[in-house]
């Protein structure tokens, strides 16, 4: 099977998201050279053109200038653990792979967040039920946590699990 475009940039857009403290040190240590190189090693296994690169670092540019969602993935909060990629246990003794969990230990929370470069009516019900198996997951590691699951999409969407829906915020 051919990948589209579309699957192509949003792996690219995965991709960055994942690696999201590194690109940000790269953009801030050692200027728009190592910040460009840094990108392209990174985006090169998705075979993107330059344009369609820009495309992905647009997005990701897009998600961290909103303020809410900046802090959210790039939080302050020095007794935060955040696990980016991390394996975990699901409900059903399957492996699950979290793109990126934040667990406030004081605060008692976790807050589990996924990456998707669109969010279509027709895959809602899928991410939803993905989400609600990070969540599981996480409340019998976390017992006692509060569960947060989220959705940020490469238009700087954020979507939320509210029982069995996901719900565009």
């Amino acid at each position: 099977m051919t990948e589209t475009i579309e699957i192509r940039l949003g792996r690219g857009f995965h991709r960055l998201m994942e690696f999201l403290d590194g690109w940000l040190s790269s953009s801030s240590a050692g200027g728009l050279a190592a910040h460009q190189a840094w990108t392209a090693r990174l985006l090169a296994p998705f075979a993107l053109t330059q344009a369609e690169q820009r495309q992905v670092c647009e997005a990701v540019l897009r998600v961290l200038g909103q303020p809410a969602l900046r802090s959210l993935l790039v939080p302050d909060r020095v007794n935060l653990e955040i696990l980016v990629e991390t394996d975990c246990l699901g409900p059903a003794g399957d492996w699950l792979r979290p793109d990126r969990v934040l667990i406030d230990h004081q605060a008692q929370t976790v807050t589990v967040v996924d990456y998707k470069w669109r969010v279509l009516p027709s895959e809602r019900a899928g991410y939803a039920d993905q989400l609600r198996r990070y969540a599981e997951a996480m409340a019998s590691r976390h017992c006692g946590y509060a569960i947060q699951s989220l959705v940020v999409d490469a238009q700087a969407g954020l979507w939320i699990l509210q029982g069995d829906e996901l719900v565009h915020c």
